[in-house]
């Protein structure tokens, strides 16, 4: 449980919290919750840029988990395009 309050923290103190447009609503119990999108989350795990976070966006994109154009426009939004060059060059091409 604590690795998803962790994310509730990061999202409140940097700013790149979804708008409700692309937050997805689930039913929890029976109650409505917002959850982060899988472009979302993909772009906290560049943001963190911890191994385990960077295995789980390798994850992401090898199954085409994610929308690359929505993922973009969300790194490009918060500054992490730089961040998203250096991840693809280094584990999407083997460092070429």
């Amino acid at each position: 449980m604590s690795k998803y309050l962790f994310a509730a923290h990061f999202w409140e103190t940097t700013s790149v919290i979804p708008s409700p447009p692309e937050a997805v609503i689930v039913s929890v119990d029976g109650a409505p919750a917002r959850v982060f999108t899988a472009e979302h989350l993909a772009a906290v795990a560049l943001r963190t840029g911890c191994a385990r976070d960077k295995a789980r966006l390798l994850q992401f994109v090898e199954s085409d988990a994610i929308d690359m154009t929505r993922f973009l426009a969300i790194l490009t939004r918060h500054g992490l395009l730089d961040r998203w060059d250096v991840f693809e060059r280094t584990l999407l091409r083997g460092g070429s």
